[in-house]
């Protein structure tokens, strides 16, 4: 399609070369009355696509944001991206219908655009790994927003995530840190999800000393546990020896509770252990060591370097043994 610019410019041309001389005004009146009007009729259309392009751009955003926000089955943080992204799509159409209001050849347009999109798209590699990565986290699902995560490899990443982004994701960590972790290092890490079931396991260790009765320790620990009202009891908890060392023994508490209440029962837990150690007069583990006498002198004297002095009197005594070692 030819510009109405374009035309216009033939036209006005035409009455000077037939007549051989300067076009006036008044011959050209009519043919810019004609442009104008055609080009005022293309300004008016354009701006009606715009406003309703605009306008279908935004309803379209908000419905999909509310939408998400009723739908379960998908992260509630795919919402405002999917908006973005639809709400980007529709304003490109529109601008593209405007240009091709005003005669602007679509596709050599978007041959240009095309690219230009690859040697954007070589220079942010890295960038648009992270919006691969966050689409990924979005439609995958390993956590959603609100769950309790950290990275296997860096226990500093444990904390709540507050916001799944297309590049970036928020973490608020347990030490009230902001963690904005990449994308594409969250993805391509191993993620440790605490909140996607809702018990959680917890090891105490007790050590002993070997003078006790492991026997009578290990009920005594377990009635202590069974006390606890917020500890579950399916899976039953469990308490036995874990290790046998030079002096003490191990005793091991195994128990399951919620996992928001894994610090305050773990702490109490601890504190009526240690009042019961006391109440049933339970050894505390102590070290011992065992004095031991050695007669140097029935050692051969190149092992202690001691010279003993010999039992017969004129016996010259050896010369003393060098613990310099020679040069080489």
């Amino acid at each position: 399609m030819l510009s109405p610019l374009i035309l216009a410019v033939d036209v006005v041309a035409a009455p000077a070369t037939a007549h051989g001389g300067a076009t006036t005004v008044k011959d050209m009146a009519p043919t810019i009355y004609a442009l104008a009007i055609d080009n005022a009729l293309n300004l008016v259309t354009a701006i009606i696509i715009l406003l309703v392009g605009w306008t279908v751009a935004i309803w379209v955003r908000r419905w999909i944001r509310g939408a998400f926000l009723h739908m379960h089955v998908l992260d509630a943080s795919l919402g405002p991206i999917l908006a973005s992204l639809a709400r980007y799509a529709i304003l490109a159409l529109t601008v593209m219908a405007v240009l091709g209001r005003f005669g602007v050849q679509l596709t050599s347009l978007i041959a240009i655009i095309g690219a230009a999109g690859i040697a954007i798209g070589l220079a942010l590699q890295g960038t648009l790994s992270n919006v691969a990565s966050g689409l990924m986290l979005l439609l995958l699902r390993p956590f959603r927003s609100g769950d309790m995560i950290a990275l296997l490899d860096d226990p500093q990443t444990r904390g709540r995530v507050t916001e799944i982004g297309l590049f970036r994701t928020t973490i608020a960590a347990v030490d009230n840190r902001i963690l904005s972790l990449p994308n594409s290092d969250v993805f391509g890490g191993t993620i440790v999800n605490y909140s996607e079931e809702p018990r959680y396991r917890i090891d105490i260790t007790v050590p002993v000393d070997h003078v006790n009765d492991l026997a009578k320790i290990r009920g005594a620990f377990l009635e202590v546990v069974e006390k606890n009202d917020r500890i579950l009891k399916d899976p039953a908890p469990t308490v036995g020896v874990s290790e046998l060392g030079d002096y003490y023994a191990t005793m091991l508490i195994r128990f399951w509770v919620p996992y928001v209440l894994r610090n305050p029962v773990s702490w109490e837990l601890r504190e009526a252990l240690h009042d019961r150690m006391r109440a049933e007069h339970i050894a505390f583990p102590t070290p011992r060591q065992a004095a031991v006498q050695r007669n140097e002198s029935d050692l051969d004297a190149a092992l202690t370097g001691v010279i003993v002095a010999p039992k017969d009197q004129n016996t010259p005594m050896p010369a003393p043994l060098s613990r310099v070692r020679p040069a080489e």
